[in-house]
């Protein structure tokens, strides 16, 4: 072979060699790509802030908002199962509905078109993801400081509960919810703190700020006041007015529930699961 050949052999080598080497290059630079790729969250086009959560959505929300049959998966976490039921009290159970998982990972919730992923890694945040996957759902408006209701409450001397006379039969479930868990709590304050708290339940005319104390008994106490009726001026308590905005709110040590008959059953139900989130798992005897 001339030498004139042999350098003509040579480059033919030397360019194979270079493009190889590009070629497996750009080969390890796509798989590095794609491994980040697999490492990294899904797309999710639709963003929100929810009661202080954070929640990514590849769905619209009017669509999530839909999702009233679901599926619900059994656990043996204590948390989610208090979620369970709060979920399912409002919800209808369908074997094929839209699967709700309740995971230990940072708090937030993932909304897909067959699924949802609340998560959470403390009971804290697992709850309030739970509370604000259910405001989200019903178009409920609820506060970031959501979870300081139960301090709110518990630090009141008395426990006030205000009943807005217009309630339908859905409103009065719900107002019945809350007098069930603060018929638990005042005997736990007394079991644990040996201390006397009194429930006071009222129903109020809106119309002429007029509030009416009603009968209430329970183990702890028992209330036979009738006509006794004063000025709605309590600067605490829990109050569940008909309204057109639906939504939980929170005015200085007064807590509010609004909106029509059905959300403020809703609103109650997750107002009973932030005072006490284990007391719907006592009263169906897991506790």
């Amino acid at each position: 072979m001339t030498e004139k050949e042999t350098r003509v052999e040579n480059g033919k080598v030397d360019k194979t060699v270079v493009i190889v080497i590009i070629l497996f290059g750009i080969v390890v630079m796509a798989g590095i790509y794609l491994y980040k790729q697999s490492k990294q969250p899904a797309t999710y086009p639709y963003t929100l802030t929810v009661a202080g959560v954070n929640v990514y959505s590849k769905i619209p929300i009017s669509e999530f908002q839909n999702k009233k049959r679901v599926f619900l998966f059994e656990t043996q976490d204590k948390i989610a199962t208090t979620c369970n039921f709060e979920i399912s009290a409002v919800s209808t159970p369908d074997r094929e509905g839209y699967k709700i998982h309740m995971e230990r990972k940072p708090v937030g919730i993932y909304l897909d078109k067959n699924s949802a992923h609340i998560l959470g890694e403390t009971d804290e945040e697992l709850l309030k993801a739970c509370h604000a996957f259910l405001c989200l759902r019903e178009g409920m408006e609820c506060p970031e400081n959501l979870m300081e209701i139960r301090d709110i409450v518990l630090n009141s001397k008395n426990l006030i509960i205000v009943r807005d006379s217009r309630l339908g039969s859905s409103g009065i479930m719900g107002h019945t919810e809350l007098l069930g868990v603060l018929g638990y709590i005042q005997a736990q304050i007394l079991n644990t703190e040996g201390m006397n708290v009194w429930i006071y339940p009222f129903v109020v005319d809106v119309q002429t700020n007029l509030c009416t104390l009603q009968p209430f008994s329970n183990a702890i106490q028992t209330l036979n006041i009738t006509d006794n009726t004063t000025e709605c001026k309590m600067n605490s308590g829990i109050f569940l007015i008909r309204s057109k905005e639906n939504g939980i709110w929170i005015e200085g040590k007064r807590v509010f529930i609004s909106g029509d008959d059905e959300h403020i059953r809703i609103g109650s139900i997750i107002v009973r699961d932030i005072l006490s989130p284990e007391w719907i798992r006592v009263y169906y005897g897991l506790e």
